[in-house]
């Protein structure tokens, strides 16, 4: 396999070292203006700890794939396909996590203080779990854009490092329409 220097390596942990330094600051701040008693900039703070914390999570999300895909298959992977796999995997996992969330705020929390109290009323925690579930229609279309996008450029440097994407194999030295290792088609992944 071509050894290569990964682009996104030299800037990719530095920004993500910045949001948690960001996010960790804020929080910081959040309980020393909660001890002084202050809840509305205590409540600023946490919003911003949150906001940065959020921010990570679709960095490591979204931005990681995007760019991890540029570089093609790593040795890390057993093969091109797991690779591909579990970039995929990383794509939804926020989707799946906002989709659990919500289903928690909107239903458990009204259901869980009914139970303790014996009334059921309209909560926040239940509007915010309304707004996120909302979210996730356009939030699921913007994954499989990109989950797509991630597939054809990663597919694409396979293809230009010649090697097998069902196996790893190198093809460079193997002629015929099919990987002589695992039997895959090389079809449109191969220049």
């Amino acid at each position: 396999m071509d050894t290569i220097t990964p682009s996104w390596q030299r800037w990719y942990f530095r920004v993500a070292v910045v949001f948690w330094g960001f996010a960790l600051c804020a929080m910081i701040a959040a309980m020393a203006w909660g001890l002084l008693q202050q809840p509305s900039a205590a409540l600023l703070f946490t919003g911003v700890a949150g906001g940065c914390m959020g921010a990570m999570i679709l960095w490591q999300a979204w931005v990681f794939p995007w760019f991890r895909a540029k570089d093609g298959p790593s040795e890390a992977a057993d093969t091109p396909r797991q690779e591909l796999r579990d970039l995929r995997f990383v794509i939804w996992l926020p989707i799946v996590s906002l989709a659990v969330i919500g289903l928690l705020l909107a239903v458990g929390e009204p259901a869980l203080r009914y139970v303790m109290q014996g009334q059921w009323q309209w909560s926040a925690a239940m509007t915010l779990g309304f707004v996120l579930l909302g979210g996730l229609g356009p939030a699921c279309l913007w994954c499989h854009w990109l989950a797509r996008r991630v597939t054809r450029r990663f597919q694409q440097r396979t293809a230009d490092m010649r090697l097998c994407f069902h196996c790893g194999y190198d093809l460079r030295g193997s002629p015929g329409p099919t990987c002589p290792e695992c039997g895959g088609d090389r079809g449109a992944f191969t220049r």
